[in-house]
């Protein structure tokens, strides 16, 4: 019985701790306006609904109304991030395959060639050239990057490369301590230097190895920080032009209203199921700052639920509504008076934090240095004129970047050290976008940035993925990801795809086999599905050891993959081995969360019992023919 594969390649669907933004208090109870409770999705919704329900009796209220950027489901989120950010990489619940699959890689490595060379001709190439990555996450997009760079350095003829000297940081120990363990920068051997640094604190550096400190504040020539401003807090503020409610026939100008978030423990009846903790010992821990007790809540999140609502705020103290004000008239200016998108107010999605720390990310350039910020972002009026708060995936949580706002930020001359942010030719329609902090007068860097990063350049492959999903000829739809590869060649996650719609639409399995063998060539240490799709061509090609050996690969890089469970004990009961099989048909029930595999892993199980039972008869039968000699 061979592994069932899917039978569609699924799409693929993006970190540090923060410091709260500014934020003010509420004056009063919120009207049920402008948003409300977070339903099954836990993200805000992105036009005026009606009013949330109202709380269960068996809710229980863990923190009253607190600003978003504030509140308890946030600091969860980043608690997490601190602490267990590798496992939420390993199984996707991070989508990180986006900007780790070695596509945006090869880019900021022909970026920093280019530097090198505008550098070089004009005479003040640096003798030790300083790369930094805030926020790594798994450490894939640093070291596709690094091997991009020493490729061209190479054809090139240069000592470029040589020349670097690299800092690779992240705020969580675990996903150091996987990159170390892993040996992922070992093909860089002593010029990558693993360690810990706060992307609102950056510059300041701390050695996972030796515990030394370096403060790289002004000596960095290229920042990396890719889908980390995401994950900073952000408020969401709406500014109405009018009598303000409540009061009267008073001041019929401008006032504004923020979002604010209740959490409830939803069905505290369950909460057996999650910890063995007591109810009093959760309320204590949303009551409290530190980590310990952030990470039994993330251990009951299923049952955390967010309130949301806006209502008047006084903003006059806020040291930011200045920076509120002129987000707002850019809005109404760009959109028009009359835009059905200001009908109910003028909405201000608020990255402050992400604005702070593009700030303090340009204050550790040297002079001629450059930041490349890529993230989930709002890039046009239409899209920033909606009130959007953040996505959690699973108990983290991310906000895409106002863009819209850092571009007008920086236009209007703010930035320290004269830093100017650059914008390629296109954003393109993916919510996904690049921007290009250069400290210092870098024409034809810039130059090279604008066509490197360009948004229709860089989703061309994905768009060819995603014809190739939809095609209804498996020769199609090969022909669509042949030609995506060859705009990708080192995109481990498109190759695996493939290899999966080789196996499972074209029927071939050979094909399979080697577009998944040159995927894990790429990334053997970090890819479950590479392993699963390389070892269910080998079932299929009758190569049944080989099999078992690539999901036993798998299950050393993600122990707790539901299919590669379930694969597993179908390779073990296939032969024979059918104690091995009910463990990893067990594993396989415990970590399929979505049931996705029950059905077939209960197959599996019923096809043990009945080997099982046949290997006793045997061994029944062979006892009684020797006592009857």
């Amino acid at each position: 019985m061979p592994p069932k594969s899917r039978s569609k390649p699924a799409a693929s669907a993006t970190r540090t701790a923060p410091a709260p933004a500014p934020a003010p208090a509420p004056a009063a109870a919120p009207p049920s306006a402008f948003s409300a409770s977070a339903e099954p999705t836990r993200a805000a919704e992105s036009a005026p609904v009606p009013a949330a329900p109202k709380p269960e009796s068996d809710d229980i209220l863990l923190q009253d109304w607190t600003p978003l950027g504030q509140c308890l489901d946030h600091r969860i989120g980043q608690a997490v991030w601190r602490h267990r950010a590798a496992p939420l990489f390993a199984d996707n619940k991070v989508p990180n395959l986006v900007h780790d699959s070695g596509a945006q890689s090869q880019r900021g490595a022909r970026l920093l060639q280019a530097w090198c060379r505008e550098r070089a001709d004009r005479g003040d190439l640096p003798a030790r050239i300083v790369l930094c990555e805030a926020g790594m996450g798994t450490g894939l997009h640093l070291r596709y990057f690094l091997d991009a760079f020493r490729e061209r350095a190479q054809v090139a003829g240069t000592d470029w490369y040589e020349r670097l000297q690299v800092f690779a940081t992240d705020v969580a120990p675990d996903t150091i301590r996987q990159a170390f363990d892993r040996g992922l920068f070992a093909p860089h051997a002593g010029r990558v230097e693993l360690g810990y640094m706060d992307v609102l604190q950056p510059g300041l550096f701390r050695s996972a190895h030796s515990g030394r400190s370096v403060d790289l504040r002004g000596h960095v020539h290229l920042m990396l920080a890719n889908y980390v401003l995401d994950t900073l807090p952000m408020d969401i503020f709406r500014r109405q032009r009018g009598p303000r409610p409540g009061a009267g026939n008073g001041d019929p100008g401008a006032w504004w209203e923020g979002v604010l978030v209740r959490t409830w423990l939803r069905r505290a009846d369950l909460l057996g199921g999650y910890t063995d903790r007591a109810l009093d010992d959760v309320r204590k821990a949303a009551r409290d700052e530190d980590d310990p007790s952030l990470d039994l809540l993330a251990d009951v999140w299923t049952l955390v639920q967010l309130e949301l609502r806006a209502w008047p705020v006084d903003l006059s103290g806020n040291p930011d509504l200045g920076e509120l004000e002129r987000v707002a008239d850019a809005q109404e200016a760009a959109l028009g008076a009359d835009h059905a998108l200001l009908r109910d107010g003028t909405v201000v999605n608020h990255s402050a934090a992400a604005l702070r720390a593009l700030v303090r990310l340009a204050a550790t350039l040297a002079e001629g240095g450059m930041v490349l910020v890529r993230d989930v972002a709002t890039v046009t009026p239409e899209a920033a004129a909606h009130p959007r708060a953040y996505q959690n995936y699973g108990p983290t949580s991310a906000a895409g970047v106002n863009l819209v706002q850092a571009d007008g930020w920086f236009g209007a001359g703010q930035a320290p050290h004269g830093a100017t942010l650059h914008k390629p030719h296109h954003d393109g329609a993916r919510n996904q976008a690049t921007r290009l902090l250069v400290r210092g007068e870098l024409p034809r860097t810039v130059a090279e940035f604008e066509t490197a990063f360009d948004g229709v350049e860089v989703a061309r492959a994905a768009d060819l993925a995603d014809q190739a999903r939809e095609a209804t000829k498996p020769a199609d739809a090969m022909e669509l990801y042949r030609q995506a590869v060859l705009l990708e060649p080192t995109n481990w996650h498109l190759l695996a795809e493939a290899a999966r719609s080789a196996l499972a639409e074209a029927r071939r399995p050979d094909l399979a086999a080697a577009i998944a063998h040159r995927g894990l060539q790429l990334n053997e240490r970090y890819s479950p599905e590479l392993w699963n799709v390389y070892g269910d061509a080998q079932f299929a090609l009758g190569d049944f050891n080989a099999a078992r050996q690539a999901y036993a690969h798998g299950l050393q890089v993600h122990p707790t993959h539901a299919r590669l469970h379930y694969c597993m004990a179908v390779a073990e009961a296939n032969r024979g081995r059918f104690d091995a099989a009910f463990r990893h048909a067990g594993e396989a029930l415990a970590t399929d969360r979505t049931g996705a595999y029950r059905s077939d892993t209960l197959q599996v199980l019923d096809a043990c019992l009945r080997g099982s039972q046949r290997k006793v008869e045997l061994e029944d039968e062979r006892l009684k023919t020797r006592s009857d000699r």
